[in-house]
């Protein structure tokens, strides 16, 4: 057992071995990422985003241990990637973990089956040359371990944006990288047999006498073998320990299979689908509208995005408890928005109304979400 404890040890310490952590440069992030034919709307509170693009400068570096500015680490190796020795690289790296980031960006929680999830957070990975994207290596990996316990009881997706700028995830299987140990506590020595003798009644002191030398040294003995066993059970107790707090590290850790989007997520249920449409008033419409669709108390988000329409039509939409949409959009630089709760065949006439702040549109949806971002995300939902 002390031997399959150490060996464990070394093997975790190894693993947690790289070059000292590097700091990023921080950018503005680029602006519609992903959107390949259907450039998304710009969301009306993008300015309150504090969501960077930090670009870590890797140079030559053969290994090194990255970490993000709200906690992401990277356990960052060249030789996972399709790369040679001589190529100076950069990683970049985005955290979206408020959920607030999730909105302003239209990062929609949906798989590409249809299915919707509840988001732990998103982070973007991306490793470059300078001019290009560099992918991992066949069957290679990224070792990256979530602040806060994020990854507990979670999947991991990996996104992208189809035609119609809509981000869509799809889940990763070959999950997790964990290590289980299993230990428990063992006695030194077995417990103490006594027994009796016959002894004639002459040599009565004699064996009295013996008898009680025997116990002396027999006390003495045991005081030492009792010294010795706490002290071991102490020692053993502090290797248990350690071996646990950085079994625990690694089971915050997952490998990546994909750079780019990653979603830490689990599965959203959902009681019914529903259909519905939003009317909207010729003489007063706009160019475009952002249909934003929430779920009361589940990190959950459904984005669509509408030009030149005559109606806001939706079929099949997931709905679980209070569901609701905030339909906003923009003329001459104006804000206008609404709340509408939905339920099956709604047809409803849009009254948009002036939003005369960020934080006044803000308000229309800032209570949804299962937790702020001072919470421990990792409690089961």
């Amino acid at each position: 057992m002390k031997k399959s404890l150490l060996g464990l040890l070394s093997i975790l310490v190894l693993l947690s071995c790289v070059e000292d952590e590097k700091t990023s440069t921080t950018f503005p992030l680029e602006v519609n990422r992903g959107s390949i034919t259907t450039k998304i709307l710009e969301h009306p509170l993008a300015d309150l985003s504090e969501v960077e693009t930090q670009v870590f400068d890797l140079g030559l570096v053969s290994d090194s241990l990255l970490k993000g500015k709200d906690g992401t680490l990277i356990y960052f190796e060249r030789d996972r990637f399709e790369v040679d020795t001589t190529t100076p690289l950069t990683l970049k790296l985005e955290e979206y973990y408020q959920f607030k980031d999730l909105v302003t960006h239209q990062l929609s929680t949906e798989t590409v089956d249809g299915k919707l999830l509840s988001s732990s957070g998103v982070i973007y990975l991306e490793v470059t040359d300078g001019t290009q994207e560099i992918s991992l290596k066949e069957n290679a990996t990224l070792p990256v371990t979530f602040p806060d316990n994020r990854i507990y009881n979670n999947d991991i997706y990996y996104g992208a944006r189809n035609e119609e700028g809509i981000m869509k995830w799809e889940k990763d299987t070959s999950l997790v990288d964990t290590t289980v140990l299993n230990y428990q506590y063992k006695k030194l020595y077995g417990v103490d047999a006594y027994f009796s003798i016959k002894v004639p009644r002459d040599s009565l002191d004699y064996y009295l006498a013996l008898n009680k030398k025997e116990k002396e040294l027999y006390d003495k003995e045991t005081d030492r073998l009792n010294r010795l066993y706490e002290q071991q059970r102490i020692l053993y107790e502090k290797r248990v320990d350690s071996i646990h707090q950085l079994n625990e590290k690694r089971l915050k850790s997952i490998r990546l299979q994909k750079t780019g989007y990653i979603n830490i997520d689990t599965e959203f249920k959902v009681e019914e689908w529903i259909s519905f449409e939003l009317l909207i008033d010729q003489t007063n419409s706009f160019d475009s509208y952002l249909v934003e669709i929430f779920y009361q108390d589940f990190n959950t988000l459904l984005c669509r995005n509408f030009y030149d329409e005559t109606n806001l039509v939706f079929d099949s939409i997931p709905k679980t408890g209070k569901t609701f949409a905030i339909v906003s959009a923009k003329r001459n630089d104006e804000l206008y928005a609404e709340k509408i709760f939905l339920e099956d065949n709604l047809k409803k006439h849009l009254q948009l109304k002036k939003i005369n702040s960020p934080n006044e549109f803000y308000n229309l949806f800032k209570s949804i979400s299962a937790r702020d971002s001072s919470e421990n995300p990792a409690v089961e939902r």
